[in-house]
């Protein structure tokens, strides 16, 4: 082999036909890049498109890594522009994938656990073809033996009994809900409230105040207006199917899916700011839970990062992927806690198959 045809091109015209369409690929997912670096301060109702873009970032990051790899021994200039936008959205990285490791989760004493987990109303619809979710579930959260327990999509007041923690408060309502929120505890609740923060959905989110060791802690469960994922997976479906279907349908189905997203962005933006008011208010310290349905580097959850930390970005690892029921790695469940607070340790049980999402526990102290 000649030396020569070892040696990197250096200009455009070199590169053959699949090369030169490999590089097509690499600047749209680098323009997609870019504008999702965008998302984490640019309102949704002002320019969707960033918002839209940070919901593919995961996709996108994974494929910057790639092409700067695939590039190394080919041209050197695609290797200069794709290190150079990755590097620029060091802090956006940051917030999505943590490569430092941890102490193992046993270890970690003297600290309160919380754990936050969606339980999808405990399979009543049978989405897992599993038996006895709801016996399950509630083992699991037997054997965490957290101090705090934040439940979303909570159904069934029998269920309230199983939990095993002594201290309960919900604002679920069998009469008027298909499911509701929980938080449980072995510390003593001395207040506890329920709040509207959203008029337009009457979403609501719930507090209470615990005790131990004559420190008050406020502990807020939410679940934010969720997106509605329909058209999105009529979209994969279709682009999935052999051959692929009709692509009028993919783009009715995409002019479905950005005014719903749009609405599901403004509705969540309502209530964040609902109850990042009611934090300021707040004599205590405070940690907020829950399921938030959206991604770490959104216009919604930069303005709670401001606000409070997020104890991924303080002591996870990995991606933290915490949605089940899609390919692409999505963190939308979060413990976010007081700037005072320390966070020992992150979890992510991913290896807990009883809901579309995955628990998610931290130890604190404060």
């Amino acid at each position: 082999m000649k030396k020569n045809s070892l040696k990197k091109k250096t200009n455009f015209t070199q590169l053959n036909v699949v090369d030169k369409f490999i590089l097509l690929i690499n600047c749209a997912v680098l323009l997609s890049l870019t504008i999702s670096y965008l998302a984490k301060t640019i309102n949704p109702e002002t320019w969707i498109l960033p918002s839209l873009a940070e919901k593919i970032y995961p996709i996108n990051f994974f494929a910057t890594c790639l092409f700067i790899i695939f590039w190394s021994a080919k041209f050197k200039l695609p290797i200069i522009i794709n290190l150079t936008i990755f590097l620029a959205g060091i802090n956006t990285h940051n917030n999505f994938y943590k490569i430092k490791s941890n102490k193992p989760y046993a270890e970690m004493k003297e600290t309160t656990r919380i754990t936050t987990f969606n339980v999808r109303q405990f399979n009543k619809y049978k989405w897992i073809q599993t038996e006895d979710i709801t016996k399950k579930i509630i083992n699991f959260i037997s054997s965490l033996e957290s101090d705090i327990i934040c439940l979303q999509e909570f159904y069934d007041d029998e269920n309230i009994k199983k939990i095993p923690l002594k201290n309960k408060y919900t604002n679920f309502d069998f009469k008027k809900q298909n499911s509701g929120l929980l938080i449980a505890s072995n510390l003593e609740i001395i207040n506890q409230k329920t709040i509207l923060i959203n008029k337009n959905t009457q979403n609501e989110a719930i507090y209470v105040d615990l005790v131990k060791n004559k420190d008050t802690l406020r502990v807020y469960n939410l679940h934010l207006t969720t997106s509605n994922n329909k058209y999105l997976e009529n979209i994969t479906k279709l682009i999935k199917s052999k051959p692929i279907k009709r692509k009028s349908e993919i783009i009715n189905n995409l002019k479905n899916l950005i005014p719903k997203m749009k609405n599901s962005f403004r509705q969540r933006n309502i209530e964040i700011e609902a109850i990042l008011n009611e934090i300021k208010k707040s004599p205590y310290k405070c940690i907020l839970a829950g399921d938030f349905n959206d991604t770490p580097n959104s216009f919604t959850i930069s303005k709670i990062s401001k606000q409070l930390k997020d104890s991924f970005t303080e002591s996870g690892a990995k991606s933290g992927k915490t949605y089940r029921d899609m390919v692409i790695p999505l963190r939308i469940d979060y413990i976010f806690i007081d700037k005072e607070i320390t966070v020992q340790r992150l979890k992510t049980h991913n290896k807990i198959i009883l809901s579309d999402h995955y628990p998610i526990s931290a130890d604190l102290n404060y």
